[in-house]
C-alpha cells in the first residue's frame, strides 16, 4: 500500500489532519525529503513511528512556501519494519548510504509507492525498493540520466508495473514523477489514502475499506456507510461503477479485497447478521495492516496473520 505525499514548490504543506490520515493508514513508519528553495542538497529524514514524533520534526524544518518536500508514509512488504527501510532511499551500492536514515544528501534521493515484485521477497534485511536503490538507480547510466532521458524513464516506469516513484536531485529544481498520481489543493499523491476512511457494509457483513484506495468491483446490492469519525450509519446513494464493493475476485486465489495481488491468509470478519456468525475474507500484504488498523478502530478482537 503505502502513500507518497509531494508538495511542490509555491504550495503549502498538507495539513495536519491529512498528515495524520496518511500516517494512520499507512503506519509502518515514515519519513520526508527536503529540497530547499535555491539550495544544492537534499534534506533526508526517516524512521518515525509516531505521527506526533514525525509532526514535531516538520514544524522544526521550518519549510518556505518555495521548498519541495516528499513525505512517505509506509506499508511494510519485505525488509522488516526498522527505520532503515522507511523511505526516502538513496541511489547507492552502499547499504549504509542507500537507507541513510538522516543527513544532507549530495546524490539521487526517491520514496516508491508500490510492490516490484521481481524484488520483492528477495532478501530478509532489505525491502524490495532498497534493492531498487541498491542494485538498479546506483548504476551511474541511470542514476545521472533519469531525469534527462524520457526513454530511460518509460523502461522504469514498465519495470516498477503499476508503482508511482519520485525523485529529487540537489542539481535540478523540479521532482520527477513516475507513474500515476492524483492532485488536490496543489499537492501531488500517489493515491487517496490521504482521505478519512469510510466503512461500507453490503449483505449483512460487516466490511471494512479505504475510500477511494482502490476501486475494487461493482455490483447492484445495497450499500452502507458508516463514517469513521462519528459511527454514524446511514444508507449510501444507489450503486454507481464509483461504488467499492466487497469481492472482486473471490475464489481465485487472490486478494478479496483488492483482486490485485495473491492472498496470504484468511480474516474472520464478525457480521451485522442475526445469526452472529463470522465470514471469512482472504487479504494479501498490501491491505493486511490496513484492515487490522480498522478492525483495531472497532474494538473488534481479529488480527490478520501472515
Amino acid at each position: 500500500m503505502c502513500i507518497v505525499a509531494v508538495k511542490p514548490k509555491g504550495i503549502s504543506m498538507p495539513k495536519s489532519s491529512t498528515i495524520r490520515t496518511m500516517f494512520e493508514n499507512n503506519n509502518n513508519g515514515a519519513g520526508y525529503m527536503i529540497k530547499r528553495a535555491g539550495g544544492a542538497v537534499i534534506e533526508l529524514k526517516k524512521g518515525f513511528f509516531k505521527v506526533k514524533h514525525l509532526l514535531k520534526s516538520l514544524h522544526k524544518e521550518n519549510i518556505e512556501l518555495d521548498d519541495t518536500v516528499v513525505i512517505h508514509f509506509r506499508i511494510a512488504t519485505s525488509g522488516g519494519i526498522k527505520p532503515e527501510m522507511c523511505h526516502p532511499f538513496v541511489a547507492s551500492p552502499d547499504p549504509n548510504i542507500a537507507n541513510s536514515i538522516s543527513g544532507h544528501i549530495m546524490d539521487l534521493c526517491f520514496a516508491h509507492n508500490g510492490v516490484i515484485y521481481d524484488l520483492n521477497g528477495l532478501s530478509k534485511d532489505y525491502s524490495d525498493t532498497s534493492l531498487f536503490a541498491m542494485q538498479f538507480l546506483s548504476d551511474p547510466a541511470i542514476k545521472y540520466s533519469i531525469f534527462s532521458s524520457t526513454s530511460l524513464q518509460k523502461v522504469i516506469t514498465k519495470f516498477i508495473g503499476s508503482s508511482r516513484m519520485v525523485f529529487l536531485h540537489p542539481d535540478v529544481d523540479e521532482p520527477l514523477y513516475l507513474g500515476e498520481w492524483k492532485e488536490e489543493e496543489g499537492i501531488k499523491y500517489s493515491n487517496e489514502t490521504y482521505k478519512p476512511k469510510v466503512i461500507y457494509n453490503s449483505f449483512g457483513s460487516r466490511h471494512y475499506h479505504n475510500h477511494g484506495a482502490s476501486q475494487i468491483g461493482y455490483n447492484s446490492g445495497n450499500y452502507w456507510q458508516r463514517d469513521y469519525n462519528n459511527n454514524s450509519l446511514h444508507k449510501l446513494p444507489p450503486v454507481t461503477k464509483e461504488t467499492p464493493t466487497h469481492k472482486l475476485d473471490e475464489g481465485k486465489g487472490f486478494c478479496d479485497w483488492c483482486g490485485q495481488f495473491k492472498y496470504i491468509s484468511p480474516i474472520p470478519i464478525t457480521s451485522f447478521g442475526n445469526d452472529g456468525k463470522a465470514t471469512s475474507d482472504h487479504v494479501c500484504y498490501s491491505c493486511k495492516d490496513v484492515l487490522n488498523n480498522q478492525l483495531k478502530a472497532f474494538d473488534m478482537d481479529t488480527n490478520v496473520q501472515d
